[in-house]
């Protein structure tokens, strides 16, 4: 796929301004701490490759025969509310299956930010996520969430994303409006 940029970090994104489109997003070093709780015992999320596979047959396909299915059905009613929100189901199923083959502590949840959280995903625009954490992740975890990022790119998902605890949401909210305003627009797709 083109539009590949190898392996994603799971720090924060963010670059919404005019003409920022052009450019990769630059990330936030994530700080890599042990965290205070046990997400350290997860050591079996991670897919195997044969699994990775598995699931980019299955799930790739799956998104560009629903975009097509869309874009036909768009094409002969010209219902644009229909499109946006047809587009919003069906890569918040995909997304909920994904997270579900990862086997992510319960403790973690999948937010819809921005316009993906308003349910209007327009064509070719970037499905906005937030990774929702009780604390920083350890290792293991970053690991893990790195590879489900890299998998979403690969099955088709142009994602912006961002990975936070509560209070790093907070802390970004109070000097950030833009941030403020997509929070403002969150919905939880998964997880706790």
């Amino acid at each position: 796929d083109h539009r590949y940029q190898g392996p994603q970090s799971v720090g924060a994104m963010g670059a919404h301004n005019s003409g920022d489109r052009q450019w990769l997003r630059n990330t936030d070093p994530v700080r890599r701490r042990a965290s205070q709780t046990r997400l350290d015992q997860v050591a079996h999320m991670s897919p195997a490759p044969t699994q990775r596979s598995e699931l980019l047959s299955r799930y790739k396909p799956r998104i560009q025969a629903g975009q097509a299915e869309i874009c036909r059905r768009f094409l002969d009613d010209h219902d644009a509310s229909g499109m946006l929100h047809a587009r919003c189901q069906l890569i918040d199923e995909v997304l909920r299956e994904l997270w579900q083959e990862m086997h992510l502590p319960e403790s973690l949840a999948l937010v819809a930010v921005g316009g993906y959280g308003r349910r209007l995903l327009w064509p070719y625009s970037d499905v906005d996520l937030l990774f929702l954490l009780p604390t920083q992740p350890d290792q293991k975890l970053t690991e893990t969430l790195e590879q489900l990022i890299g998998l979403l790119w690969d099955v088709g998902l142009e994602i912006g994303h961002s990975v936070r605890t509560p209070e790093e949401c907070l802390a970004e909210a109070a000097n950030d409006q833009t941030i403020e305003t997509a929070l403002v627009e969150a919905r939880l797709l998964i997880g706790n």
